[in-house]
């Protein structure tokens, strides 16, 4: 059990209670890396419901980008349980000063402590980076532009969270038509997230 994805898990707001469960109980069972795969039954058993209604809790976490679903498959191609990580953003704990970034004040509280203690990235920048589906430009570079739009525009938290709905619609996409994560922030890429991921679905839905 990881102790940090169950704080995070306790504080998130989910649509309803049966969801929030599901979350506790993903988290409950998580690994270091903050994921886990148990199966829709277990689920079911562990929550005292139907595996149907798993199925619509999982599905409306991963809407919510509070988890990414992963499949899986054995070494003779049959799939079996998915495997669940659960999107936690670290930067929402209380680090050694006992400030937290839940504010705007506070993610800059946070990004100069770290500088006086001489680390190069906001760990919060990190967790972004490596949310992000491109990450081959300019790391320097993307800290800059980072540091900018979380001080004006959009807090940490929910730029990460874009950032998940985003990396969610380049699955499949060959690479080179991802643009850079510096061009990603620098035009604002993540206000029409939420436009891009219901074109997806739209054509997905059309397509099947």
């Amino acid at each position: 059990m990881s102790f940090e994805a169950m704080a995070w898990a306790a504080k998130q707001s989910c649509k309803n209670s049966l969801t929030k469960l599901v979350l506790l109980m993903l988290a409950n069972y998580s690994d270091e890396n903050d994921s886990t795969y148990p199966s829709y039954k277990h689920l079911s058993v562990l929550c005292e419901c139907n595996e149907r209604s798993i199925m619509r809790a999982i599905k409306s976490l991963h809407e919510d980008s509070l988890i990414s679903v992963e499949k899986r498959f054995t070494d003779t191609g049959k799939q079996t349980s998915n495997r669940f990580i659960l999107n936690v953003f670290r930067g929402d704990r209380i680090d050694t000063q006992r400030v937290t970034n839940n504010t705007l004040n506070t993610i800059r509280v946070i990004q100069e402590d770290k500088t006086k203690r001489g680390d190069k990235y906001a760990p919060e920048f990190l967790e972004w980076w490596n949310a992000y589906p491109r990450n081959d430009g300019s790391k320097a570079k993307a800290y800059e532009i980072w540091k900018r739009v979380v001080d004006k525009d959009i807090n940490a938290r929910d730029l990460f969270l874009k950032t998940c709905k985003f990396k969610r619609t380049t699955i499949d996409k060959d690479k080179k038509f991802i643009p850079h994560a510096t061009t990603w922030l620098n035009q604002r890429r993540w206000e029409t997230v939420d436009e891009e991921q219901s074109i997806n679905k739209n054509k997905n839905q059309l397509a099947g």
